[in-house]
């Protein structure tokens, strides 16, 4: 588990995170995994050429389902997955709404979110 994003403070974004492991960890390859609705958004992010050029972008999409096209020209590789009706937006909005994430992840990862107050 990596802290930094915690341990930074404020606002964290995708490529100051990535910078981060970079440095900490030079000649690693790094790998950013998201979900098709982030392939669709990763253009309007902060300095996605950079988000590339650091990492590996990796789109988990649904094994049988078309792959949605993003909007953007950055090179992304689409890994097909077993469909798996949760999201990580929905993970949040249920921490946000005061709701139990028990069932959506593993009962480790609720006790961190918990712990640690995460998206609240």
């Amino acid at each position: 588990m990596d802290r930094s994003e915690i341990d930074r403070g404020g606002l964290s974004y995708t490529v100051d995170t990535l910078a981060d492991l970079a440095a900490r960890h030079p000649g690693a390859e790094l790998l950013l995994l998201i979900g098709e609705d982030l392939a669709a958004q990763i253009a309007t992010w902060r300095e996605p050429a950079r988000i590339a050029a650091l990492a590996e972008i990796i789109v988990l999409a649904r094994a049988g389902d078309p792959m949605v096209a993003p909007r953007s020209d950055l090179p992304m590789r689409r890994l097909d997955t077993r469909r798996v009706d949760v999201s990580s937006t929905e993970i949040r909005a249920r921490v946000q709404g005061g709701k139990s994430v028990n069932g959506f992840v593993v009962e480790p990862v609720a006790r961190f979110i918990r712990d640690a107050g995460l998206y609240r």
